[in-house]
């Protein structure tokens, strides 16, 4: 019997555990024949073996596992993996499969689509010409790693007939700091802007964003709206069962590499 196991990172943030919660829900109600779990990797529970014990004494084989993350990284590549594959050891009657994360570039553009398609909907008298976009990422030292979120702001630019648009990082080691992007954006012709956090749910990362924002609201004059968090928008659902097929048709195992 299968069962379905979505782990994220974890968070301090209550509202972000909430948001990936609900994410769950959502998810659960495309699959509503199977048990559907989650667990965090840190700073919440349930934990990934508390989980999988749960699927265990419930009755399942084969725990299919999806991250819930959207970029490559140290945690995606290795810790998680690792993780799972001292789970296999210990519950060697369980079959444990693992699809990779959401941060392909396909998926990176359909978040991107979807954010600003709704915020499009809700805003129909904002005009993308007038309108400077800001693509904010976690951002990595390797900058090859953060060629996909330039590319995908430079295309939601010309989809959409914003007037400019860039690509911003949180990591303290890229030079398009968020900070640094919107002290250079005085020079930009557009006071208003448009900023999409590539990040899932409220936390740490979310907090800093706003705080750069407000900082230049008050003391530059922009017009700064920030988008929610993608994973509480229904694309993420959607992304979630591609990876599952990709599981179920044994075309990717993460496990396995």
């Amino acid at each position: 019997m299968e069962g379905i196991l979505l782990c994220g990172h974890g968070t301090r943030s209550e509202l972000g555990k909430q948001q990936f919660a609900d994410l769950v829900c959502r998810f659960g109600s495309l699959e509503p024949t199977i048990t559907v779990t989650y667990a965090f990797m840190e700073q919440q529970r349930p934990t990934f073996v508390e989980a999988v014990e749960f699927l265990h004494h419930s009755g399942i084989d084969m725990v299919r596992v999806l991250p819930v993350f959207l970029f490559e990284g140290i945690h995606l590549n290795h810790d998680i993996p690792g993780e799972f594959k001292k789970l296999s050891t210990a519950f060697p009657e369980l079959s444990i499969t693992m699809a990779r994360g959401l941060g392909s570039k396909q998926h990176l553009e359909a978040f991107l689509d979807e954010v600003v398609g709704a915020w499009k909907q809700r805003t129909p008298d904002n005009d993308p010409g007038s309108i400077h976009l800001v693509v904010v990422g976690v951002g990595s030292s390797n900058s090859e790693a953060n060629i996909p979120m330039e590319q995908i702001a430079q295309t939601a630019r010309l989809r959409y007939g914003f007037q400019t648009a860039q690509c911003a990082f949180l990591s303290s080691t890229n030079h398009q700091s968020v900070e640094k992007v919107l002290e250079n954006g005085v020079g930009y012709p557009s006071r208003k802007w448009l900023v999409v956090p590539m990040l899932l749910f409220e936390g740490y990362y979310f907090r800093q964003i706003r705080k750069a924002a407000d900082y230049f609201r008050l003391s530059a004059g922009f017009q700064i709206e920030i988008t929610v968090p993608l994973g509480t928008r229904p694309i993420a659902e959607i992304l979630l069962q591609q990876r599952l097929e990709e599981l179920r048709s044994c075309a990717f195992n993460l496990l396995e590499i």
